[in-house]
């Protein structure tokens, strides 16, 4: 690596309820209430400098190589801010790279405070973004911070960098760009698995004394009153991987009303299962903003996510 390198950290406004976390990246950078408050470079000179958006010098960045902590964040932002006009539309860097892949090919932590502080026996104070949240305006604390998380960035990648192989920095992009393209599904067959879902959890629910309301019918304190009826003891834990409960339900399917319990046990464990994953359809059909294109009525598009190398698919059958 040259001098020709610089690490890339953008500080950006979010609230409990508009974050990433709830939003999804895609649909956090797309909403009306996205506000980029900082930009924070690190250049392997050992210059730092943190401004907002508008006031950086982004034609300091042009033609040189960039590195991010969660490159597919920083890189939607800067996207973002050239489509506003904030950065001009030709900067663009020499190539891009996103040290946390780097990282956890190499299998240390994802997290830019815990591997900064392994590698290089420092870390950025993470309380200070907890602090910054639903503050529009930056304090002097903040353009430190994003300093420290700049910095953290380019020492990390400096350390490692030449440990991560060309086809893994391949794979990296290729996976980011799935992330960013997402892939298409069935609408019509998925209403359909979400409908006999439904159907399903209420025969479920029929089953069980206490329903069939659907509010609190998993309640284990209903199901513990339930077994109390039967004159069956409840069992220690509902774990599904607790051998307490592997024992408890080998003894009580030795009796009629021991079995009708593991039962409704059963049937619990089912309602939750398969209400997660009707859950998990309707968010991939209607939700969260940015997570679905629908480009036809019968075939929209939901994005699969990609962090530090990893993913997760949903199948349907």
């Amino acid at each position: 690596m040259t001098v020709e390198l610089a690490a890339l950290d953008f500080e950006t406004y979010y609230t409990k309820e508009y974050s990433v976390g709830t939003l999804g990246v895609h649909g956090y950078v797309n909403d009306d209430r996205f506000l980029a408050t900082i930009a924070a470079v690190a250049w392997a000179n050992e210059t730092v400098l943190a401004a907002s958006p508008d006031k950086f010098p982004w034609e300091s960045l042009h033609g040189i190589d960039l590195v991010s902590h969660n490159r597919q964040f920083d890189r939607l932002v800067f996207e973002r801010l050239q489509r506003g006009g904030v950065i001009p539309a030709h900067v663009q860097p020499r190539r891009w790279y996103c040290s946390m892949a780097c990282a956890r090919y190499l299998n240390y932590p994802a997290s830019l405070r815990e591997v900064s502080n392994y590698l290089l026996g420092w870390a950025p104070d993470k309380d200070q973004r907890k602090n910054m949240l639903g503050r529009s305006t930056p304090t002097a604390e903040d353009f430190e911070y994003a300093k420290s998380d700049a910095r953290a960035c380019l020492g990390i990648f400096l350390q490692i960098e030449h440990r991560w192989p060309d086809h893994e920095r391949r794979l990296a992009d290729l996976t980011e760009a799935m992330g960013d393209r997402g892939i298409t599904v069935d609408r019509p067959k998925v209403e359909a698995i979400i409908a006999d879902l439904e159907v399903a959890i209420g025969e479920l629910a029929i089953s069980l004394p206490w329903g069939p309301e659907r509010r609190g019918i998993t309640s284990i304190k209903k199901f513990n009153e339930a077994c109390g009826g039967l004159g069956v003891p409840p069992p220690p834990t509902t774990s599904r991987k607790a051998p307490e409960l592997k024992q408890w339900i080998t003894e009580q399917q030795m009796s009629e009303d021991g079995a009708k319990a593991v039962a409704y046990l059963d049937a619990i464990a089912k309602i939750r299962s398969y209400s997660r994953v009707g859950k998990t359809l309707e968010t991939i059909l209607n939700g969260p903003s940015g997570n679905l294109v629908a480009r036809a009525v019968n075939r929209p598009a939901f994005r699969i996510f990609v962090h530090d190398g990893k993913r997760s698919e949903i199948a349907l059958q």
